[in-house]
């Protein structure tokens, strides 16, 4: 008897059936997993990924995780994009609500979670009042950093984001033309925090600076929420004239300066070796973008190397879930930012010409620094010895952003010590011809001046002056580097004076 293939027995039945609407064989088919060398066709344009050493986290086999949530605070995200879509956050809350079924889009005019909201599925968007669920992208900077961060990766489509898995959380607050307000932004990380996100990535700045965003960022760092932040692009110096939210400085946050394709600071960059922690690539940097059906598109800027950061502290989380860390930010637990940002921070290549307090961004090198990290006796302890922090405790007390936000509405600008709300920018989404988009470049308003220098402050920058000269002329984020300093040198503090 003669065998049949599969194509020939389509053949036959075909032929000989009439009725028969159509016949194929089978074919298999596999997961798309993460891969240190993904699929997808437009990664050799990726070049950013190889300049922070991407590829080799890979190769160690992490690739994110969906347990960890980023929320980006920018244009909202384009949450039908192909590239995209899995690596996005739905709201089980509102999806599970009366009458909402995929039909509808899980719409169904309720505030299924009582967080003042209607069908925040995808994300929320305070740019307009009262807020609403209506997230999408309609400039199109909130997609391209978000693909950075975590495109889906080896799906044999587009690009893959520094995380291959991960949940993404959109939260806009600035309109088509990349224009938002302070109040707005405050918005954003109050209900971001609600959301139990461990990272708030923001590309942009050039706002007044003020009372209610200094507590807003405090609450952030309380919570150990990383908080990401561009530098600014007017190529001036942070540390003489303050780039607002970039210059606000805790244990959580993380100023960044842009590269260029050779490694160096972009000419356009904002920089302050005091004031900007760490560089990354911000030049032609190629992610998803808005369009009909996936689009993809490279920009420049500040704004475009923060992704980079907030992508590697997103992808040291993951490591950390891995190794068995509770990584949720809802009370009682405090979140692991200030952890975060110190091994990011030790593991930095050098850059040359002091411009930045640290260096340029390592994500294989961090990556193998938090690798063999594994929870410690004591509750939140780490248990290494290159890093130790304490995380898990429960947060300082902090007042909460809606009683910020309560304040101001009530108050508005005679709320003690604050300025009325003021305008906030992209730090940005220039082309790649260098010519800045739309409501990307220009000056937002006055910039807030810093106050005459306190006791505090003058102390702080003795200790600065003296930690230069015995620690190489590194000079140092706050006055408690000092010990480390004294450490590193190889000093117990008696010797120094004998």
């Amino acid at each position: 008897m003669t065998a049949f293939s599969p194509i020939q027995l389509c053949d036959y039945l075909s032929r000989f059936n009439p009725g028969l609407a159509f016949c194929e064989p089978d074919a298999p088919v596999t997961l798309d997993a993460p891969s240190a060398t993904p699929n997808d066709p437009l990664y050799p344009r990726q070049t950013n990924l190889e300049a922070i050493q991407v590829p080799a986290a890979w190769k160690t086999g992490q690739f994110g995780s969906r347990q960890v949530r980023v929320c980006v605070i920018d244009t909202g995200v384009d949450y039908l994009h192909p590239d995209l879509k899995a690596n996005l956050w739905m709201n089980t809350a509102e999806m599970n609500g009366p009458g909402a079924t995929a039909a509808n889009g899980y719409r169904n005019g309720i505030d299924d979670d009582g967080d003042g909201i209607v069908d925040d599925i995808y994300g929320a968007n305070f740019n307009v009042d009262p807020p609403t669920g209506d997230c999408m992208d309609v400039h199109g900077h909130g997609t391209h950093v978000s693909g950075v961060i975590g495109a889906v990766g080896n799906n044999a489509l587009g690009i893959a984001g520094i995380n291959q898995e991960i949940t993404m959380v959109p939260c806009r607050f600035m309109d088509a033309n990349g224009n938002g307000s302070r109040e707005q932004a405050i918005k954003c990380m109050d209900w971001c925090l609600k959301q139990n996100v461990q990272i708030l990535s923001n590309s942009w700045g050039e706002v007044p600076n003020s009372l209610s965003l200094q507590t807003a960022v405090a609450t952030v760092a309380a919570r150990g929420v990383v908080f990401v932040s561009s530098a600014g692009n007017d190529h001036t110096d942070n540390d003489v004239q303050p780039h607002w939210p970039s210059n606000l400085e805790t244990d959580t946050t993380i100023s960044v300066a842009a590269l260029d394709a050779t490694g160096a600071l972009w000419s356009g960059s904002n920089y302050g070796n005091m004031t900007v922690d760490i560089a990354a690539p911000g030049v032609n940097v190629f992610s998803t973008y808005i369009g009909d059906g996936g689009v993809y598109s490279p920009l420049s800027g500040t704004s475009v190397a923060v992704p980079h950061v907030t992508g590697t502290a997103a992808l040291l989380l993951s490591q950390l879930v891995q190794n068995g860390y509770n990584i949720s930010t809802m009370g009682p637990n405090k979140g692991y930012g200030a952890l975060i940002k110190k091994v990011i921070m030790q593991s930095v290549d050098p850059l040359p010409g002091g411009q930045v307090a640290w260096g340029s961004l390592n994500t294989a090198a961090a990556l193998k620094k938090i690798a063999a990290m594994k929870p410690g006796t004591q509750s939140g302890a780490v248990a290494d010895s290159a890093v130790t922090e304490s995380s898990s405790a429960a947060p300082s007390p902090t007042p909460d952003l809606s009683s910020i936000l309560g304040a101001l509405a009530t108050f508005g600008g005679g709320l003690g010590g604050n300025s009325p709300d003021g305008p906030a920018r992209l730090d940005g989404a220039a082309g790649a011809s260098g010519t800045p988009a739309s409501g990307a470049g220009g000056a937002a308003g006055s910039q807030a001046r810093a106050p005459p220098p306190s006791i505090a402050a003058v102390m702080a920058s003795a200790a600065q002056d003296f930690a230069q000269r015995i620690s190489g002329g590194r000079k140092l984020r706050s006055a408690g580097g000092l010990a480390e300093a004294l450490r590193e040198a190889g000093h117990d503090g008696r010797a120094l004076w004998q």
